[in-house]
């Protein structure tokens, strides 16, 4: 870019995302990223900033697969508006962002065919985040009361659907907040996508 008051400058701007992945023993993987921003021009000096996006360790077994770290644990099938995507959600002004994950742990059983129940414990839910106005996904943690919960999914030809079911401390101590959500996909010659999501903060109105 050019400007400047006193006469013409030039600044620039260079984005990169690094990511590694390295095998552990025969049923483990070892994964990291972060998003690499260096600026500079003839008015400022080289300036660069890191942001650590993924630091997991998953294991895959025959009918147990388990992870835990930072990484993204993704809810729901809608495209933009996903409102059981609850940890950290996709913004829908910048749907191909890759987003920064949150810090958690995941246990999925695959009993059958097509079908898996998780659990799983996460520091925050997205409603603790603040998105950056730019829009860049990065998330701010806010209030880090854990979440825990639980799915279930089941993938057919022409559906998939997914329950879920969080819960945590309320933030007078009391209560339990809970969050219940359904995602349902159906492919009927063109795909048709319903979430919903439910809560409460097990208050008494």
């Amino acid at each position: 870019s050019f400007g400047g008051d006193a006469g013409t400058g030039v600044s620039f701007e260079e984005y990169a995302n690094l990511r590694l992945e390295a095998p552990i023993g025969e049923y483990g993987k070892f994964f990291a990223s972060m998003n690499a921003l260096a600026t500079g021009g003839t008015e400022a000096v080289l300036d660069t900033d890191c942001a650590l996006e993924r630091l997991y360790l998953s294991i895959r077994g025959e009918s147990v697969d388990a992870s835990a770290g930072l990484m993204r644990m993704p809810f729901g099938y809608g495209s933009a508006f996903r409102p059981t995507d609850i940890l950290n959600p996709v913004n829908p002004l910048y749907p191909d962002a890759r987003l920064t994950g949150v810090l958690g742990g995941i246990v999925s059983w695959y009993p059958a065919d097509e079908s898996s129940i998780s659990a799983f414990v996460a520091d925050r839910a997205s409603t603790d985040i603040i998105l950056e106005d730019q829009g860049a996904g990065l998330p701010i943690p806010g209030d880090a009361r854990p979440l825990v919960g639980a799915s279930f999914e089941r993938h057919a030809s022409r559906f998939s659907a997914q329950g879920l079911y969080a819960a945590r401390e309320g933030d007078t101590g009391g209560a339990v907040e809970s969050r219940c959500g359904l995602s349902l996909k159906i492919e009927a010659g063109v795909g048709l996508s319903f979430d919903l999501l439910f809560f409460t903060d097990g208050q008494a109105s």
